[in-house]
């Protein structure tokens, strides 16, 4: 029997938790406005409230993602070598490294032990790896609007990694 054919590791879209958190909360903001006003003999707002509770957090959610995308590729391998394979595919792109104490580090990239800037298209780019986990994972966060450019980056990057079992 023959094992599956090795196969270029694939990007995916990923949702930051702040942008899960926010939906959250507005969605309990709005149900519970909606059960006072109910409570409070205001029946047109309650159902207001509600009908918005139901629909407005989900096109919120679906406007973050859509505009702040968050892109992830897990690649099983080290994380030194993955991030010189990396940098090797960025090389004539102009990448800068961030700096330790960068207010960038927060947040989304917190844990991250690489991160560098890549100037064309504008994004940065981290490598992390979770305590046993065996793969490393890249997260991309375009800070340009060119989506074209940023599918380019994607694909060079893909194309310049190892395929994976």
């Amino acid at each position: 029997m023959t094992s599956p054919p090795a196969v270029r590791p694939t990007w995916t879209r990923r949702v930051s938790g702040r942008s899960l958190a926010g939906f959250f909360v507005m969605t309990a903001g709005l149900w519970i406005a909606s059960i006072l006003a109910w409570n409070g003999n205001q029946l047109e707002v309650g159902v207001v409230l509600l009908a918005l509770g139901a629909f407005f957090p989900l096109l919120w959610i679906a406007i973050r993602v859509r505009t702040r995308p968050i892109w992830a590729l897990r690649v099983r391998g080290d994380r030194g070598a993955v991030a010189d394979q990396v940098q090797a595919a960025l090389i004539d792109l102009g990448t800068v490294p961030v700096g330790a104490k960068d207010p960038r580090r927060d947040g989304l990239f917190r844990g991250y032990e690489t991160l560098v800037q890549v100037e064309n298209p504008r994004a940065l780019i981290g490598f992390g790896r979770t305590p046993g986990d065996p793969s490393t994972t890249l997260l991309l966060v375009p800070e340009s609007s060119n989506r074209a450019a940023v599918e380019a980056l994607k694909l060079r990057i893909a194309e310049k990694l190892p395929p994976q079992d």
